[in-house]
């Protein structure tokens, strides 16, 4: 794949994620508008075409209830618009961050270099002014409302491209050493940055480490997160702490955990965290609690999206949702429970394997796999399943193609 030079890709045409949904949605609103304004055409038996045309009525009629329904969380996950784009399609392999620009671009990071995705094509971005990146390794992303991007790596380092131009940071410039894990920007504006080697703020030009003086116990850093409140958590190797927002003095929660890469805020207030070796819980308020609901999935990311529902990638097992969470009280859901959505390979993800996930400010939900890239959206037509003995037929169609099919499983 020919290799797009930053500074020129800048000067291109607007990004194409919001000008394909957009699309997309006009494509669905002409369709609907054709089924409900079937022209009357001659017919031997014009009875057949009135029988049709009164089921079909009943059939729109039904149609317009399930979008006003679709539009809570009551919309299973097989009724998004689901899309794939895997590496045979031209699709990096490798996706381990997930990052969307200012001015709307998706940005990856794979194991094999920095792509930009427009919604059509995939391009593997390459700094021109400045020097060139210290590795094709991504680990994390951070993209800021400024337009810059932050950069982290597997083998240690950052990189920042801002308006094109890039510099990199690394030991020499005091970034604690060891892969990039997480990246964070909190309330006052301070990109915060954890590695195998520690914590570290950026300030005046520099990186500096976090440690004693922060009352920071760990010897690394793993997921960080930033809540409504301006709390910043951040997951050592083997607990939790936070800081509050203003503070300089980190607090500890007591509870101990294993790998944890990501936090998620939830709507109900809770911090959930996502941990490889064990589940998908909240955070305790007061140390061990077993009133918590918990998901027992290895998770690498978690996200509730803007209605409130949980969105779980997995380490081999595919996606999982979870429509409301807060109805699952403390139940401890098994890996393999059918309490919960699953959406895997089987039913067209890309891959089985999951990393990052994010929502976009359309809020459609990007998914990251070792096999390509995932989007799930909605659309003004959702999937209907019909009781009964329908099979796929064609019931109208105008001059222009337009067509209604009934479907049944």
């Amino acid at each position: 794949m020919a290799q797009r030079r930053l500074v020129s890709a800048l000067k291109q045409r607007k990004p194409g994620i919001a000008r394909i949904s957009s699309s997309v949605q006009i494509a669905e609103s002409k369709l609907i508008a054709r089924s409900r304004g079937v022209r009357r055409h001659k017919s031997r038996d014009r009875r057949c075409f009135d029988a049709a045309s009164i089921l079909l009525c009943c059939l729109l009629g039904v149609g317009l209830s399930i979008r006003a329904y679709a539009d809570d969380r009551d919309r299973t996950i097989f009724q998004f618009q689901h899309t794939a784009w895997t590496t045979k399609v031209g699709a990096p392999g490798g996706i381990v961050a997930l990052a969307q620009s200012s001015d709307g671009y998706l940005w990856l990071g794979t194991n094999n270099g920095l792509y930009r995705f427009d919604g059509l094509n995939f391009e593997r971005m390459d700094p021109v002014t400045g020097p060139a990146f210290p590795s094709r390794s991504v680990s994390r992303l951070l993209a800021l409302a400024n337009g810059d991007l932050w950069i982290g790596y597997r083998g240690g380092g950052i990189s920042l491209l801002r308006a094109g131009v890039n510099r990199n940071y690394g030991a020499a410039q005091g970034l604690p050493q060891g892969r990039v894990r997480s990246l964070a920007q909190d309330g006052e504006g301070t990109i915060w940055v954890g590695t195998n080697g520690g914590l570290g703020r950026f300030e005046q030009g520099r990186w500096k480490s976090v440690a004693e003086d922060w009352n920071y116990p760990g010897n690394a850093a793993w997921g960080m997160d930033l809540d409504r409140q301006g709390t910043l958590w951040v997951a050592t190797e083997n607990t939790i702490v936070c800081l509050p927002r203003a503070a300089r003095k980190f607090k500890t929660t007591g509870i101990q955990v294993g790998q944890v890469p990501r936090f998620a805020d939830s709507p109900a207030g809770k911090i959930w965290m996502a941990e490889t070796t064990r589940s998908v819980r909240p955070i305790p308020e007061h140390g061990l609690s077993t009133a918590d609901p918990e998901i027992r999935v290895g998770s690498n990311a978690i996200l509730f999206d803007r209605e409130g529902s949980l969105w779980i990638t997995t380490l081999g097992d595919g996606l999982r949702r979870v429509p409301f969470p807060e109805r699952l009280q403390s139940q401890k859901i098994r890996e393999f429970s059918q309490k919960i959505e699953s959406f895997t390979a089987k039913d067209g993800l890309s891959g089985d394997y999951m990393g990052p996930i994010l929502e976009d400010r359309e809020g459609n939900i990007w998914v990251g796999t070792d096999d390509g890239l995932d989007q799930f959206r909605k659309s003004a037509l959702t999937p209907l399943t019909l009781s009964g003995k329908f099979h796929t037929n064609q019931l109208v169609a105008d001059n222009g193609g337009g067509h209604f099919d009934i479907r049944s499983e």
